[in-house]
């Protein structure tokens, strides 16, 4: 919800080197994508290697304007 309402500041995402298989659950379910194209934009301000792991910082992309707000 607060995804799609355009209420995240920052996304801190870590990744591990592991692959799940074919019944595997999006992360983000809730924001009913059909298309890359309809994926929000993000931009990558961090990213660190924790052990076998790899930490992503990122933020709104900028041109990016949140739900029910006009850009001027």
């Amino acid at each position: 919800a607060f995804l799609t309402a355009g209420l995240v500041d920052a996304l801190w995402l870590f990744v591990a080197p592991k692959l799940l298989g074919g019944d595997a659950v999006a992360w983000s379910p809730q924001l009913g994508l059909d298309a890359v194209g309809e994926a929000q934009s993000w931009d990558l301000r961090h990213v660190e290697l924790l052990g076998p792991d790899v930490l992503m910082v990122a933020t709104p992309a900028r041109s990016r304007t949140p739900t029910g707000l006009k850009a001027i």
